[in-house]
């Protein structure tokens, strides 16, 4: 499904659209379909920042910047699977035909959870040592220390891991939000002129945005 271009502007009836098919009135559509096409546009946004994190790190050689680049990434790509507020991409889905590709998905997942935004793991220990002369004339414990140990998944492999795990992601997402603007297109088709004149009209936010419109064949 290609891309079309729209312009809003406000009128005394509320938000105007110029496009393709000429002009008309934006409303808004509240229904479940409605709800998941608006949600895959938030992942396939979260998606595109995690490959921009990605590609923002390669050339990053700064070792804070280049570890919070990392962490973003993973969490903005594992967001779009989290049972939150949002319909949530199925990982199950996506690789149904990919053991491996489940796998490692699994993999991000579990780092995300239990290491970059929970500490219920091994990837990261540290241990509490004391050194004990040999003399006993000396106290018990002269020197405390810790000894710090980390399980390091940021290098090239696990980037193209996750860049892989990502763009097939951001695929399936697109797809499946073309296959919503054709149910969507086909329950507007069977409401009346009646209903459809009762639907909510869009308000565009006083922050602003962005439009981004699928052409319907």
């Amino acid at each position: 499904m290609d891309k079309a271009e729209l312009q809003l502007r406000i009128g005394p009836q509320g938000t105007l659209v110029d496009g393709f098919l000429g002009p008309g009135r934006a409303v808004r559509v509240r229904t479940e379909i409605g709800r998941r096409f608006a949600d895959h546009e938030l992942h396939l946004r979260d998606l595109n920042f995690a490959l921009g994190c990605l590609d923002a790190l390669a050339s990053e050689a700064d070792p804070v910047r280049r570890q919070a680049l990392w962490e973003s990434a993973i969490v903005h790509f594992v967001k779009c699977f989290s049972r939150d507020i949002r319909f949530v991409l199925v990982a199950e889905e996506i690789w149904s035909d990919d053991p491996e590709g489940l796998k490692g998905f699994r993999f991000f997942r579990d780092l995300r959870n239990k290491h970059v935004i929970h500490d219920e793991n091994s990837y990261a220990d540290c241990a509490t040592c004391v050194v004990l002369p040999d003399r006993r004339d000396l106290p018990r414990a002269s020197v405390v220390f810790s000894f710090f140990a980390k399980f390091e998944v940021l290098d090239s492999e696990h980037m193209t891991r996750l860049r892989a795990l990502i763009e097939r992601t951001r695929s399936w997402a697109d797809a499946r939000k073309d296959t919503l603007v054709e149910e969507l297109m086909e329950e507007l088709e069977g409401q009346s002129d009646e209903a459809l004149e009762r639907l909510e009209p869009f308000v565009v936010p006083k922050l602003g945005g962005e439009v981004h419109a699928r052409r319907v064949r």
